[in-house]
This record gives structure tokens, sequence and C-alpha cells, in this order.
């Protein structure tokens, strides 16, 4: 019925449609971009097993209504009471979901007024003699800017609440000499194509009601401050004169891939501030940027003036520091470390407008020393990412895997629960016990090549295979380690003494004699970075409320649906994360897999030992931004 009555129709608003809650709607933007079209397209399937084909329908509606929902009802439908006073404002709803917004909503424009020309008539002569100089220099007298700075929400955040930073970056470009007109956009959607389209109109719309209230037709300069999740629509269409980002960074997981939105190659001046405090900093994340930025920097040395990207980690700051207090009591986002350093929420505003009023000065400006100056200013950041930047090192994760393979030939049969005697015995053996030989580590990257490889030895050497897992996740408990987990293939202890010294007598290779080699590496991983490479602060901090971690015994995983040992299993598996209810605090423990030096296997599978380590880098993120959700949680 639905197929013969709208197929290849045109409905017209308010008409009534009913459609199977398995409809895909969506924006197509060669068809109609948002705010200047009138044709929305949606998708449909059929909900009936003997129907998967796609169906299209075009629906007439008014050019500033947006429509986004799985399940969508085009009707006169009112807001429930409840929805009224949520964050999301006046919107149409179908089963608690956005429908379509009023088609009276529009951005918040602040127009400035103009900066005052200094005084013609003044009898002060020091101004005087200083304008002479200037002239006599042959140099133009400064000219007061005008730029339009658009302030991009981040996602659930009402225009409002961004009020207060309007007007103060307009106080602060006062003394710059700028004009600064600040709009607030009303964004329906962030992130993705139809969020980037919504940006982009908004952007339009804030210059064509600024052109109908100036003496001024075309404005030069537009710049875009995005907070979160409204600065990611914004990487993608620049067509402006420079972008402020706050709280926001490159979307890749993985800082070595190069993405086209990437800092790196955006081809405008981009200013990225983050605060301290703003949640689980991704350590990852930025120490990529900074290295793709140094990267690139390294390339362009031959320019004259290269586009200026610093990157600024401010002090006790956190992501909502932009958002008015009154509009945060009723959103429902993840809490914010407080801040701290007696910073309050004035100051904290203050500061970012300073900052912000300063990068548009300077490249309106374009003076070459005020640009090093702004680059100086990043050096805050790279001294507090060196630590990090050092442990996610590839010679450092080298080290790390050596270190492994020379813990597995060194190690010795775990004592037995029951004896006392041997309660403190170490299982990582002596140091002594250096192996007679070379160990060469060798990086994969593709979890395919990872599966099918199988460690060597060789006359003087041993071979070991590394490779990066990825992020940690337990999304059910809202941890994530971005930083990722190395998996290392090692030869087994009993295979290196047979090929070495000859003489295996006395080993036993066993399910029940392998010791807990990766438990003893993870535990010596926490403990360095925590006594020698986080802050004393850091580490206090920690100490008092952080997220406790303990290390469970290596444990062998076996298939689901085979009950055996299975080298696919082990790879696809992640290290074992278990929160402990009582305390709070969590376990992680090493997944392992191992074959025996048994003569019935084949020589290339004897004797292996295969672990994963919680690398130090995850060690950093655990220890310094992973317990940041107790403090909120506990106001501290």
């Amino acid at each position: 019925v639905l197929r013969r009555t709208l197929l290849g129709r045109t409905i017209h608003y308010p008409t009534s449609i009913i459609i199977p809650t398995s409809t895909y709607l969506f924006v197509d933007n060669s068809v109609c971009p948002l705010f200047q079209g009138p044709v929305i397209r949606m998708m449909f399937r059929l909900p009936s097993p003997l129907s998967s084909s796609s169906s299209w329908i075009d629906v007439v509606v008014p050019s500033a209504t947006v429509v986004v929902t799985t399940t969508a009802i085009l009707s006169s439908y009112y807001l429930p009471k409840w929805w009224e006073s949520s964050h999301f404002g006046k919107y149409m709803v179908v089963q608690g979901m956005v429908l379509c917004r009023k088609p009276w909503t529009r951005p918040i424009l602040l127009k400035a007024p103009p900066v005052p020309h200094k005084d013609k008539t003044s009898t002060n002569e020091q101004d005087k003699n200083k304008d002479r100089d200037i002239e006599e220099e042959g140099q133009p007298k400064e000219q007061p800017y005008e730029a339009l700075l658009v302030i991009l929400p981040d996602v659930t955040v009402r225009p409002e609440a961004y009020v207060p930073l309007a007007k103060l970056l307009q106080e602060k470009a006062v003394p710059q000499a700028m004009t600064l007109h600040v709009g607030i956009a009303r964004l329906f959607g962030v992130g993705g194509v139809w969020g980037q389209a919504d940006a982009q109109a908004n952007i339009t719309q804030l210059l064509q009601l600024l052109s109908q209230q100036s003496d001024r037709a075309v404005l030069d300069h537009v710049f875009v401050l995005g907070h979160g999740k409204g600065a990611a629509s914004a990487m993608a269409t620049a067509p402006y004169t420079g972008l402020i980002r706050f709280g926001s960074i490159d979307n890749s997981n993985n800082h070595q891939n190069k993405s086209s939105s990437s800092l790196a190659s955006f081809p405008k001046p981009c200013l990225t501030l983050l605060g301290d405090q703003d949640g689980q900093i991704p350590y990852l994340r930025l120490a990529g940027l900074l290295d793709e930025l140094e990267e690139a920097q390294n390339n362009e040395e031959a320019e004259d003036v290269p586009i200026p990207k610093p990157i600024l980690l401010m002090p006790g700051l956190n992501h909502n520091c932009l958002v008015d207090p009154i509009f945060l009591k009723n959103q429902h986002v993840l809490k914010d470390l407080p801040l701290r350093n007696n910073m309050t929420h004035e100051i904290a505003l203050d500061q970012v407008a300073c900052v912000s009023v300063n990068f548009v000065r300077i490249i309106l400006g374009g003076k070459r020393d005020e640009l090093n100056e702004l680059q100086k200013l990043t050096q805050h950041t790279q001294r507090r990412l060196e630590p990090y930047r050092k442990l996610v090192q590839r010679q450092a994760v080298a080290d790390l895997a050596r270190k492994v393979q020379q813990a597995i030939y060194a190690a010795h049969s775990p004592p037995r629960d029951d004896d006392p005697t041997h309660a403190n015995t170490t299982t990582t053996g002596s140091s002594t016990a250096d192996m007679p030989c070379t160990v060469t580590v060798q990086f994969v990257t593709s979890v395919l090549d990872f599966a099918f490889t199988k460690p060597q030895i060789g006359d003087s050497f041993v071979r070991v295979f590394v490779y990066n897992q990825g992020p940690l996740r337990n999304e059910k408990k809202k941890v994530v380690l971005w930083s990722g987990t190395w998996a290392v293939k090692c030869k087994s202890q009993a295979t290196l003494r047979l090929a070495f010294e000859n003489d295996a007598s006395g080993l036993k290779d066993g399910p029940e004699d392998f010791p807990d080699v990766f438990r003893e590496i993870n535990r010596q991983n926490f403990e360095h970075v925590l006594h020698h490479v986080v802050t004393d602060a850091e580490r206090v901090r920690y100490q008092k409320h952080g997220l406790k971690l303990d290390f469970g015994p290596d444990c062998e995983l076996m298939s689901s649906k085979t009950k055996r040992k299975s080298s696919l299993t082990w790879i696809l598996s992640d290290l074992l994360l278990t929160p402990h209810d009582a305390t709070g605090g969590w376990t992680v423990a090493t997944p392992s897999a191992y074959t025996t030096s048994s003569e019935r296997l084949p020589a290339k599978f004897r004797g292996m030992h295969y672990g994963k380590i919680l690398s130090p880098a995850q060690c950093y993120e655990w220890i310094v931004s992973g317990c940041w959700r107790v403090m909120a949680e506990n106001s501290v």
C-alpha cells in the first residue's frame, strides 16, 4: 500500500506521512543544501523479508526545516512538556527523536559598535610625535580591522549559552583596534556532511544579516570558533580567514594516519585550544598532531611565512568552560573535572577570549614577529606532552619487546600458592641471565600478516614480532585508553635454552609451568611510569583519587566453539579489564598463548609464547587522565 500511494509522488507539508521504523531519512545535498532548497529526500525500506529494495520519496517542506530521524511523521505534531524544557529547544518530536526544526529559528548576531578613531584634535604631544615618526618612515597608519567571528556550538549546547563569551570577545577586541561582530550558529546537527552544510548555511545567513545592518556590503574577514563537535563541522568547509578550535582535535584514532581533514593539511591558520581538565585528553591524537606539524614545518622551511597552527594546552580549564553555567544544569553530558588552581568560570572565559582575540589580531595584521611569538606559545604543550611522546616512539616499543623476550628467557616456574617460603619470589628471574643472542624486533601493520608470523631463531639472533592492536575500550564502564595495546610474539624459554645451550634438562614447558611473565611486565611498566615519568602532582592526585589498577595472572584463551587453544582467538582478544564493584578499582590481565617444544609439532610451531602488554603509554593515560571520572563524581 505504501509503495502504491507514495512512490514517485511529491507530498506537500504538513500532509501526514507515516513511514515504517526501518526508514532512513537524510538530506541529499546535491538536491537541496540545508536552508537553500525546499526538497528533503527520504529513503525507506519496506519492513518485509521478501523485499529488500529501497525506494525514494521527495517531500516538500519549508526552506528552514531540517528532517533527521529514523522514524518520521510529518504532521502538526507538538512537543511533550518534558521536551520543551530540554536543551534541544522547540522541535517537533516523534518517539523522543528530533523530527524537524521550526522555520523561525535563526542564528544569533551580536553586532559590535565601531572602534572609535583617535581624536585628531588631541593636544597630546607624544601621540603627535609618534604619528609623525610613522609618516616619516613611509608606513601607513594602522587602520581598525573589521571581522565576523562565528561560534559553532558543541552538540546539545544551546546558542544562548555562548552569549557571555561573545560579549567578552567583543570587549577584548576594542583595545586591539578591531571591530569584531560575533555570531552564534544554531546547528541542528554536528558532524557529517549535513552538519557541515548546516554550519556553512549559518555562516552565510549571518553574513547576510550583517550586511543588512551595516553600511558595508561585503565583509572580508570571517573567523570561526568551533567548540567540541562544532569545530569538526568547520574543518571541512574553510571558506573563512581562520579557525579556532576549543576541545576538539582530529578524528583519527591512530595519529599515524593522515586524513584529509588533518591539521597539517588544513589550508588556513588554525588555533587549537585544549583544557588540561578536558576529560580524558586523547594524548595519542595530540602527540600525533605535534608530529605532523613538525614534519610539515621541516618540509616547508623554504616558505617565508608558514601558516600558523599553534596548539595550546591551557592549565586549569575544562571542556565546558566556554558555556554559561546556567545552561549546564540541564545538560545531559559527561561531567568534566572542576576548574582548579582557584580558577573561576569568569577567569577561564577571560583567558580563552584573550588568546582568541590575539590570534585574530595577529592573523589580520600579518606581522612576522607576532606570528613567531604565537608559535612560541606551543612550548608549554610540547613540554607537557614530551614524556608521553617518548613512550610512544618506535624505539621505546622495540626495547619493551626485547624486555619481554628477555623476561621469558630468564623466568622460572612460579611458586605454589600453598608454599609460604616462596611468597615473595618473582617470576621474572635473575637479571644476570642475559640471552646469548641478539633480539631483533619486526613491526607488523596488518592483523592478517600478524596472524601468519612466527618467531624465528637464527644462529645468533631471535626475531620477535610486534603488532599495535589499537585502543583499549570498555564502553560499558566508560574506560577508554587511546594508546595502543602491543601484542608480542616471542619464543618460549625451553626452545631458547635448547637452541643456545643445547641443554633443556630440568625445564618444563607444560601449561602449569609457564610463569606470569606478562603480569610482571605490566606491573613494572605501571610502576615505572608512576614513579619516574609523571609529575609529582600527577602521582599524588592519582594515589588519592585515581582508579586503582591491579594485575591479574596471565590467562590462556580458548576458542568459544572448539574449546581448544586458538591463535586467532588470542589475536582478536583485548587485554582483560575487570571492574571491582566494591572498591571501584580494576584488574588487568594478559591473554596469552603458547606451544610446547615437543618434537611432535612442526619446527616452526614449536615453543612459542605470545602475550599482550599494557603499554607504558596506556599506563600514562590511566594515571594522568583515566582517574578524571572519579574526581568529577566526587567534586574534587
